[in-house]
C-alpha cells in the first residue's frame, strides 16, 4: 500500500469521532490565538477519594531497570485474547477502531471507536474475557492514560474534553480537566502524556466534526488535508492549576504549506497537519509529537515551551524514507526508549529509538494488519507491549496484539 493511501485512511479510520458539546468549563482571561496564548481554567475539586487510586506508574520501573538494553531480535506479534469490540460487523473502513490502550492494576483498559461520537471503554484481566468499563453514553475516549498518581485520564472526542474517570466508579460523571481554549471546544482531543508533576500534554487534531457543526467558528478549526498553513490542530499544556496552553509546534528547517509547494516541502510537513501521537522523554527534557506526516522531536524548557522541532531523527537517507509516512500512538520504556507506531513507505510497524533519538530499529507488524494505532507497556512484570488496531482490514481485524519485550515500560 503506497504512504498516500495510509495517510488517506489514517485520516478516515482514525478521525471517526467528531467532538460534541463541552462538558462545564469557562475560559478566563482569554487572550490572543497565537501559539503562545493562554486561557485559564479552574479545576474542579474531588468530592469524594477514589480508593483504587493506589497504584502509580512508577510501580513498573525499577533502578536496574534504566540500564537494560533492548533486544529487538526476534520478537513476534500475538492476538491478546478475550479482546472484545462493541461493532464487531463493522465494515473495514476505521468504525470499529482500537485505541488507547493502558494498564491499571492487573487489567488492560482499551478504548473502542464506532460510528459518529462513540466509543466504549473495555477492562481485560488476563486469561479471562473483557468486559465493559465505560459504556458508550458516557465514553467517547481515545487515547487513555494512568498519570503518577494512578489516576486514569483519557482524551474524550465525545465531548471535545481532557477527562478524569474514577476506577472504582467509572459511570459516575467524568470530571473534566480541560474543555476550551480561548473560549471555544478543543476539535476532538486525539491523545495525551503527562510529566510527574501533573502536567498534561495532548494533541487536537481535526478529525471527524459532527455534522451541523462549523469547525471554523465553533471549535479551533484548522485546513483540511493537506493545509498546513491554517491554525487549529495544536498541542496543548495543562499546568496542575488548569491553565491551557497552545504550544508551538513549528518545526526546524522546513517551510509551511503553501501554493508553491502542493506537495509540502522536501522533508515533511509542519504538525499542523493531523497531529497525534504524543510522548514525554524518561527525563522529560523533550516532548515527542507525531502526526500524518511524520514524528517530530521537541526541546522541553522548563517553564513548558517548545523549541528546536526536528524530525525523529534520521541518521541516513534509508532511515529517513522509513519515517516519512504517518505516525500514530506512542510507548516508552524504563530505560527512556520510545515505541511509535507507524505506517507508510517502510510498512506498517513499531520504530523503536532511544533515549537519544536514535532509531534503534523496528517491529515489522504481521500480515492483515493494515495499521497499527497505539501502543502501551503492562502485564504484571511490564514487560508485555500491547498495540491496538483497527478494522482497516476487514471486521475481524481490530483488536489487540501482545509483544514480549526484554525490558519493562510505562502504561502511558
Amino acid at each position: 500500500m503506497n504512504s498516500t493511501n495510509i495517510i488517506s485512511k489514517l485520516i478516515w479510520g482514525l478521525g471517526i469521532l467528531g467532538a460534541g458539546s463541552v462538558l462545564g468549563c469557562s475560559g478566563v482571561d482569554a487572550q490572543s490565538s497565537e501559539d503562545s496564548s493562554q486561557a485559564t481554567f479552574k479545576l474542579e475539586e474531588e468530592d469524594e477519594v477514589d480508593d483504587d487510586n493506589v497504584i502509580a506508574p512508577d510501580r513498573f520501573c525499577k533502578a536496574r531497570d534504566r540500564n537494560v538494553q533492548v533486544n529487538l531480535s526476534g520478537l513476534s506479534w500475538t492476538r491478546t485474547p478475550g479482546v472484545l469490540v462493541n461493532w464487531p460487523n463493522m465494515p473495514g473502513d476505521g468504525q470499529n477502531n482500537v485505541e488507547g490502550p493502558t494498564w491499571h492494576n492487573g487489567a488492560l483498559y482499551y478504548s473502542n471507536l464506532g460510528p459518529g461520537n462513540a466509543a466504549v471503554m473495555w477492562r481485560l484481566e488476563p486469561g479471562s474475557v473483557a468486559t465493559k468499563f465505560i459504556d458508550v453514553a458516557k465514553g467517547g475516549t481515545n487515547g487513555n492514560v494512568v498519570n503518577f498518581q494512578g489516576k486514569l485520564l483519557s482524551a474524550r472526542q465525545l465531548d471535545g474534553s481532557i477527562t478524569s474517570f474514577k476506577w472504582n466508579n467509572p459511570e459516575k460523571k467524568p470530571k473534566t480537566i480541560a474543555g476550551l481554549y480561548n473560549d471555544r471546544p478543543f476539535n476532538a482531543p486525539n491523545d495525551l502524556t503527562v510529566a510527574r508533576d501533573g502536567t498534561i500534554y495532548f494533541t487536537d487534531p481535526l478529525w471527524n466534526v459532527p455534522e451541523g457543526i462549523n469547525p471554523q467558528l465553533t471549535r479551533q478549526g484548522g485546513g483540511d488535508f493537506p493545509d498546513r498553513i491554517t491554525e487549529g490542530q495544536r498541542v496543548y499544556r495543562v499546568d496542575t492549576e488548569g491553565t491551557v496552553t497552545a504550544l508551538d509546534i513549528r518545526t526546524t528547517g522546513e517551510v509551511l504549506y503553501d501554493a508553491a509547494h502542493p506537495d509540502g516541502p522536501p522533508g515533511g510537513a509542519n504538525l499542523r497537519n493531523r497531529p497525534n501521537g504524543i510522548m514525554l522523554s524518561l527525563d522529560e527534557k523533550f516532548l515527542i509529537v507525531g502526526g500524518a506526516e511524520g514524528a517530530y522531536r521537541f526541546n522541553l524548557s522548563e517553564d513548558g515551551e517548545l523549541s528546536n522541532g526536528q524530525r525523529l531523527f534520521p541518521q541516513t537517507n534509508e532511515q529517513a524514507q522509513a519515517i516519512q509516512g504517518p505516525t500514530d500512538g506512542m510507548a516508552r520504556d524504563c530505560a527512556g526508549n520510545i515505541y511509535v507506531t507507524a505506517g507508510g513507505p517502510g510498512g506498517n510497524r513499531i520504530l523503536v529509538f532511544s533515549a537519544r533519538s536514535e532509531l534503534l530499529g523496528a517491529i515489522p507488524a504481521p500480515a492483515g494488519v493494515d495499521f497499527n494505532t497505539n501502543v502501551t507497556f503492562g502485564g504484571n512484570d511490564g514487560k508485555t507491549l500491547y498495540v491496538s488496531v483497527p478494522n482497516w482490514g476487514g471486521p475481524e481485524a481490530a483488536g489487540l496484539f501482545e509483544i514480549h519485550m526484554n525490558i519493562a515500560g510505562y502504561p502511558q
